[in-house]
């Protein structure tokens, strides 16, 4: 069973001024409201292995991994927009961020616009049921 209480979001005003010094910061700029785009990007932006399968349980796997990636001091996803129009979609999501920052070896942090605030927490608390 995972820890799920070391795991959490940050939520900031300002996406396009966040930082993160040395770690990999992949920005998520499109509106990504379907769940291929936003694999498409994620996928692109963490470098993912052509044998990603562009599903969510090939995200869980990638996320749970991400070995191709060498040495890094930590993964920063930066979220321009909330993903994702189908709220189940982004319940899903969720959960399997969530997942990857309690079970990663690299610190993983997720940032989304403070606008999504809402829609991020209730999908976290759906999830977590």
């Amino acid at each position: 069973m995972t820890n799920r209480s070391k795991m959490s979001f940050e939520f900031v005003d300002d996406v396009s001024g966040f930082r993160a010094p040395n770690s990999l910061v992949v920005r998520l700029d499109g509106r990504l409201r379907r769940k291929r785009d936003l694999l498409r990007a994620l996928a692109s932006g963490l470098k993912f292995p052509n044998y990603f399968g562009c599903n969510w349980d090939a995200l869980e796997e990638c996320l749970n991994d991400l070995s191709w990636l060498g040495q890094q001091s930590g993964i920063v996803l930066i979220h321009k927009y909330r993903p994702l129009a189908d709220v189940g979609q982004r319940r899903v999501y969720a959960d399997i961020l969530r997942q990857a920052q309690a079970n990663q070896r690299l610190p993983l942090r997720v940032v989304f616009p403070r606008s999504a605030q809402p829609q991020m927490d209730k999908a976290v608390a759906d999830a977590s049921q």
